[in-house]
């Protein structure tokens, strides 16, 4: 049995379909799941599960022995070392966790040290342990939905800064991989899509798909630091990430990963693809 913890999600909603294709049997955490039950298989078994609720996770993890996990951070402080030590107890016997590409560095980071955290909280867990540390989401594009829509415009988080965008639907297949065959114990994938992409270039991507064309502004550092915060970031982390641009971690986040080719066998979906898939979302 594999438990999904954030099967709700943008990936977890990829990775249930291609773990049934392996054959696996599924649970799926969340805490509506009356809500959800049409959205997923009648084979996938839905179970209610919080976070902060150690009883319900304990449920949630009884007969499982792989668990897939995304986690947000509680006060600071990622949860993942409470729901190993109840993977344990429960006789799991393997993590898979969704991290980001930049984690594994410090863990006083601002921007990406609680998945730093949560990733040493695992490894000491005494469990074995895969990481999948994607870059930029392609659905991420979906936030311009609505300024498309209303004036053709985009207003961008720095435009012309290239990042190896990710169909989730490609980390889903990964994990999927990872989690219903040997061999991925104590790895750290890094995962990216074919081709590194501004904001910019996105945009006339989508210019074309639509038939329209579409404004790109670069907004000013001020501005992006006010619509980080008004996002939910702290001042610090908003902080944080406007001083990534020139590091390195902007170079990691351009660079193209073989890892979804190489584990899966099929090469990642291009950015026009993904848009000729979603292309109503912004019409």
């Amino acid at each position: 049995m594999i438990l999904v913890i954030g099967a709700t999600g943008v990936v977890g909603r990829e990775l249930i379909p291609r773990v049934l294709e392996y054959g696996q049997a599924v649970r799926a955490m969340s805490r509506s799941p009356e809500k959800w039950r049409p959205r997923f298989d009648p084979a996938v078994e839905l179970v209610r599960g919080d976070l902060e609720d150690s009883a319900s996770l304990r449920a949630a993890l009884i007969g499982v022995k792989r668990v897939f996990l995304v986690t947000p951070s509680m006060n600071g402080q990622p949860p993942d070392a409470v729901i190993c030590a109840l993977a344990l107890e429960a006789g799991a016997r393997q993590i898979v966790r969704l991290s980001v590409l930049q984690a594994g560095g410090d863990e006083n980071d601002p921007v990406t040290g609680w998945h730093t955290r949560a990733e040493n909280a695992i490894k000491a867990s005494g469990l074995a342990w895969t990481f999948l540390r994607p870059g930029g989401f392609m659905s991420n594009t979906l936030g311009w939905a609505e300024m498309i829509r209303r004036d053709h415009t985009v207003r961008a988080l720095f435009a012309d800064q290239p990042v190896a965008w990710i169909d989730p639907a490609d980390i889903g297949a990964v994990a999927a991989r990872v989690l219903a065959e040997d061999g991925h114990d104590g790895q750290a994938y890094r995962l990216s899509g074919p081709e590194a992409l501004s904001p910019r270039e996105q945009a006339a991507i989508l210019a074309t798909a639509l038939g329209t064309p579409i404004e790109v502004v670069d907004l000013p550092p001020a501005q992006v630091r006010t619509a980080l915060i008004a996002q939910g970031l702290t001042p610090e982390r908003a902080d944080a990430v406007l001083a990534i641009r020139g590091t390195d971690a902007v170079a990691l986040g351009m660079t193209i990963f073989p890892t979804v080719e190489r584990i899966t066998g099929q090469a990642p979906r291009p950015y026009d693809v993904w848009i000729d898939a979603h292309l109503e979302a912004f019409q």
